[in-house]
């Protein structure tokens, strides 16, 4: 779960605690989760237009002190597994092209030289 970066009260059952989040990815859009209602769950709302994400940010109370301590560990620790999920990825793409490698490779690198050669470059 992304961290609690605010709170809002849900327009669903008026709950004050419903905990505003922000994407990770696919636009970094906020949504809000409602799971300790007066009358149970209204669940995690997303909210995509730009009327429901001005309604969110004007009505969104920002966490302070030791919550926004923590909220700002959960966002580091996130950035630090993103990234390591990237740097794999990364890892994982390069290593299948050299297992692609053999005549495959050499064609690749044949055909770079030709068209280097073509636009006037060196071999």
């Amino acid at each position: 779960m992304n961290p609690t970066i605010g709170y809002v009260t849900c327009p669903h059952c008026g709950n004050q605690g419903a905990t505003v989040h922000r994407e990770k990815r696919a636009g970094k859009r906020l949504y809000y989760r409602c799971y300790d209602g007066p009358a149970g769950e209204c669940g995690t709302v997303q909210i995509r237009g730009p009327g429901g994400q001005a309604w969110i940010t004007a009505n969104m109370r920002p966490v302070e002190g030791e919550e926004q301590d923590a909220a700002v560990e959960d966002a580091a620790h996130e950035a630090r597994e993103d990234a390591r999920e990237e740097i794999r990825t990364e890892r994982r793409r390069h290593h299948q092209e050299q297992r692609r490698g053999g005549l495959g490779a050499l064609l690749r690198r044949a055909g770079d030289v030709i068209l280097n050669e073509q636009e006037g470059g060196e071999a």
